[in-house]
């Protein structure tokens, strides 16, 4: 037989009262808003005009912001290829030859990006050949000017 948890009394709770108007909060003796709260709420007084110059500046604000991202990007990026670059080039000069699906995941495992292992072989001079002896894979070679030096 199951036990069952014992139930618990409903308990009544109180109102949580309001907390009270300031001081400064009165209202003038024409009924309408005093000078306090017209301050506290200038742009809509004001008009739509305030409101657009704001908008105005939001958007410049973003637009910066978003320049500014890109350029950051576009920097990142760049290092990353110059370390893909400066990664292939050191890994294909020590090996001679090297399978081009296994130099991507040397670069992964290293942080670079897989996919810019290729343009940058090709890029440093080395060659990218299918060898049929191992299944048509694609191997990256050294330049021969690597090899005399």
């Amino acid at each position: 037989m199951r036990r069952r948890r014992p139930v618990r009394p409903r308990v009544r709770r109180r109102p949580v009262p309001l907390p009270l108007p300031l001081a400064g909060a009165r209202r003038s003796p024409t009924g309408g808003p005093s000078d306090a709260t017209k301050a506290a709420r200038p742009l809509r007084l004001a008009g739509p005009a305030v409101g657009e110059k704001r908008a105005e500046n939001m958007a410049a604000r973003s637009s910066r912001a978003d320049e500014e991202h890109q350029a950051k990007a576009r920097v990142a990026d760049l290092e990353n290829k110059r370390f893909v670059k400066r990664f292939v080039r050191d890994r294909v000069k020590s090996l001679g030859r090297i399978r081009l699906e296994l130099l991507q995941e040397i670069l992964k495992d290293a942080g670079g990006t897989p996919s810019y292992a290729l343009p940058a072989a090709k890029s440093v001079g080395c060659t990218v050949e299918k060898l049929p002896e191992f299944g048509n894979e694609e191997f990256v070679f050294a330049p021969r000017e690597w090899a005399a030096a």
